[in-house]
């Protein structure tokens, strides 16, 4: 897949990306159609109300650790003729976050409920939902997966072109790309 990276906060449109790699030796990629959104990093507020089954809350306390540096990464895509997904992925730094000795910060109540308010910002939980975290095989070193539903795609599929639009300026918003053929109208 292309990498793409823009700092005036300006669409990126690569007209030749037409797949990705193969999931798997037997299943090559026919279609990849994605809508990405790179926001800017954050700290955000964690380990401090409702305890996850993951973390270790003694190590956390005893260190210090309350909050998370984060850069989301936000994902719609569609594969082959499967369904349309929405993930959000939570990038940190492994070494700041070490799983050995802190867990997984996965189910974290606070970090959670902070992660929406914060994605809130860019995407209203009104018209977009809240993201979740996703299951527990789908967490990585330096990643706290996530995922909106349903109500994420209807708010796209029926968000204004203003809004599109706005996402450019948005001043949370690092990188924004999506092919000029992108479906918003048939994501619902």
């Amino acid at each position: 897949m292309p990498t793409w990276s823009n700092s005036q906060n300006q669409a990126l449109i690569d007209p030749t990306f037409s797949g990705g790699p193969e999931l798997a030796p037997e299943r090559k990629i026919v279609a990849q159609t994605s809508f990405t959104l790179e926001l800017k990093t954050t700290k955000l507020p964690a380990f401090r109300g409702e305890q996850g089954y993951w973390a270790q809350y003694e190590a956390l306390e005893a260190d210090g650790v309350t909050d998370m540096v984060l850069t989301p990464h936000l994902d719609v895509r569609k594969i082959n003729t499967g369904p349309w997904i929405v993930d959000l992925q939570m990038h940190f730094d492994p070494e700041e976050f070490p799983r050995e000795k802190y867990g997984l910060p996965y189910t974290d109540g606070q970090l959670e409920a902070e992660v929406a308010k914060h994605m809130d910002r860019v995407f209203p939980s009104s018209q977009f939902g809240s993201p979740r975290y996703t299951e527990q095989g789908m967490q990585a070193d330096g990643l706290i997966s996530m995922e909106y539903g349903k109500p994420f795609l209807n708010g796209l599929s029926n968000s204004s072109a203003h809004f599109k639009i706005s996402l450019l300026t948005h001043p949370l918003v690092e990188n924004l790309f999506y092919p000029p053929d992108f479906p918003f109208s048939s994501l619902a």
